[in-house]
Protein backbone atom coordinates (compact mmCIF):
# COMPACT_ATOMS: atom_id res chain seq x y z
CA UNK A 1 0.00 0.00 0.00
CA UNK A 2 2.74 2.34 0.63
CA UNK A 3 4.59 1.66 -2.37
CA UNK A 4 1.15 2.40 -3.90
CA UNK A 5 0.83 5.82 -2.31
CA UNK A 6 4.62 6.67 -3.59
CA UNK A 7 3.67 6.17 -6.61
CA UNK A 8 -0.51 6.96 -7.36
CA UNK A 9 -0.93 8.90 -4.02
CA UNK A 10 -1.30 12.66 -3.50
CA UNK A 11 -1.14 14.66 -0.43
CA UNK A 12 -2.79 18.42 -0.67
CA UNK A 13 -4.29 20.89 1.10
CA UNK A 14 -7.12 23.28 0.33
CA UNK A 15 -7.25 26.86 0.98
CA UNK A 16 -10.74 28.77 0.22
CA UNK A 17 -12.48 32.31 1.95
CA UNK A 18 -14.05 31.76 5.51
CA UNK A 19 -15.77 33.95 7.93
CA UNK A 20 -13.52 32.50 10.48
CA UNK A 21 -10.98 34.75 12.73
CA UNK A 22 -8.14 34.12 9.99
CA UNK A 23 -10.39 34.30 7.14
CA UNK A 24 -9.86 31.37 5.24
CA UNK A 25 -10.45 27.92 5.87
CA UNK A 26 -7.62 24.75 5.16
CA UNK A 27 -8.60 21.39 4.60
CA UNK A 28 -6.35 18.78 4.14
CA UNK A 29 -7.01 16.17 1.49
CA UNK A 30 -5.61 12.56 0.51
CA UNK A 31 -5.77 11.11 -2.55
CA UNK A 32 -5.21 8.08 -4.49
CA UNK A 33 -6.27 8.39 -7.96
CA UNK A 34 -6.49 5.23 -11.17
CA UNK A 35 -8.08 4.95 -14.14
CA UNK A 36 -11.29 4.10 -13.89
CA UNK A 37 -11.02 0.23 -14.82
CA UNK A 38 -9.75 0.29 -11.45
CA UNK A 39 -12.43 1.22 -9.25
CA UNK A 40 -13.00 -1.85 -7.44
CA UNK A 41 -9.11 -1.14 -6.06
CA UNK A 42 -10.45 2.56 -5.42
CA UNK A 43 -13.35 1.03 -3.71
CA UNK A 44 -11.26 -1.06 -1.37
CA UNK A 45 -9.37 1.62 -0.03
CA UNK A 46 -12.71 2.33 1.95
CA UNK A 47 -12.70 -0.66 3.89
CA UNK A 48 -8.64 -1.51 4.17
CA UNK A 49 -8.39 2.34 5.42
CA UNK A 50 -12.03 2.89 7.16
CA UNK A 51 -12.18 5.69 5.81
CA UNK A 52 -12.87 8.30 2.90
CA UNK A 53 -14.80 7.53 0.09
CA UNK A 54 -14.34 6.75 -3.95
CA UNK A 55 -15.09 9.41 -6.18
CA UNK A 56 -15.43 9.25 -9.70
CA UNK A 57 -13.82 11.91 -11.73
CA UNK A 58 -15.16 14.68 -13.34
CA UNK A 59 -13.39 13.88 -17.15
CA UNK A 60 -14.96 9.83 -16.27
CA UNK A 61 -11.87 8.24 -17.32
CA UNK A 62 -10.56 9.03 -13.67
CA UNK A 63 -11.78 7.98 -10.23
CA UNK A 64 -10.30 8.41 -6.81
CA UNK A 65 -9.86 7.46 -3.32
CA UNK A 66 -10.59 10.10 -1.34
CA UNK A 67 -9.90 11.29 2.96
CA UNK A 68 -10.82 14.95 3.98
CA UNK A 69 -12.23 14.46 6.82
CA UNK A 70 -9.46 15.56 9.75
CA UNK A 71 -9.84 13.28 12.35
CA UNK A 72 -9.60 10.59 9.62
CA UNK A 73 -6.14 12.06 8.48
CA UNK A 74 -4.84 12.59 11.74
CA UNK A 75 -5.81 9.42 13.53
CA UNK A 76 -5.68 6.83 10.28
CA UNK A 77 -3.81 7.77 7.18
CA UNK A 78 -0.78 9.47 8.97
CA UNK A 79 -0.46 7.27 11.19
CA UNK A 80 -0.44 4.35 8.67
CA UNK A 81 1.94 6.56 6.34
CA UNK A 82 4.52 7.15 9.39
CA UNK A 83 4.50 3.59 9.76
CA UNK A 84 5.24 2.34 6.11
CA UNK A 85 7.75 4.87 4.52
CA UNK A 86 6.16 6.95 1.51
CA UNK A 87 9.38 7.61 -0.26
CA UNK A 88 10.61 9.31 -2.84
CA UNK A 89 9.71 13.56 -3.40
CA UNK A 90 6.29 12.18 -2.00
CA UNK A 91 7.94 11.50 1.85
CA UNK A 92 8.68 15.77 1.56
CA UNK A 93 5.16 16.21 0.55
CA UNK A 94 4.00 14.11 3.36
CA UNK A 95 6.29 15.42 5.82
CA UNK A 96 4.93 19.16 5.07
CA UNK A 97 1.33 17.92 4.65
CA UNK A 98 1.87 16.51 8.60
CA UNK A 99 3.16 19.84 9.80
CA UNK A 100 -0.24 21.60 8.37
CA UNK A 101 -2.03 18.31 10.12
CA UNK A 102 -0.53 19.51 13.80
CA UNK A 103 -1.28 23.23 13.39
CA UNK A 104 -4.79 22.33 12.89
CA UNK A 105 -5.07 19.47 15.67
CA UNK A 106 -3.58 22.56 17.93
CA UNK A 107 -6.48 24.73 16.62
CA UNK A 108 -3.75 27.27 15.40
CA UNK A 109 -5.52 27.18 11.23
CA UNK A 110 -8.29 28.84 13.24
CA UNK A 111 -5.75 32.18 13.68
CA UNK A 112 -4.19 34.34 10.70
CA UNK A 113 -0.54 33.09 11.73
CA UNK A 114 -1.45 29.20 11.87
CA UNK A 115 -3.26 29.77 8.75
CA UNK A 116 -0.75 31.62 7.10
CA UNK A 117 2.01 29.16 8.24
CA UNK A 118 -0.59 26.41 6.34
CA UNK A 119 -0.68 28.54 3.16
CA UNK A 120 3.43 28.81 3.18
CA UNK A 121 3.72 24.69 3.42
CA UNK A 122 1.55 24.42 0.81
CA UNK A 123 3.11 27.04 -1.84
CA UNK A 124 6.19 24.63 -0.96
CA UNK A 125 3.82 21.31 -1.76
CA UNK A 126 3.56 19.16 -4.80
CA UNK A 127 4.57 21.23 -8.01
CA UNK A 128 5.56 24.16 -5.94
CA UNK A 129 8.31 22.19 -4.46
CA UNK A 130 12.06 23.02 -5.51
CA UNK A 131 12.90 19.54 -5.79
Amino acid sequence: MAGFITGEGCFFIKVNKNRNKAGVGVQLVFQVSQHIRDQELLKSFVSYFNCGQYINSIQKEWGYFQCTKFSDIYNIIIPFCSQHTIRGIKAKDFLDWVKAAEIINKGDHLTREGSSKIIYIKTGMNTGRDW
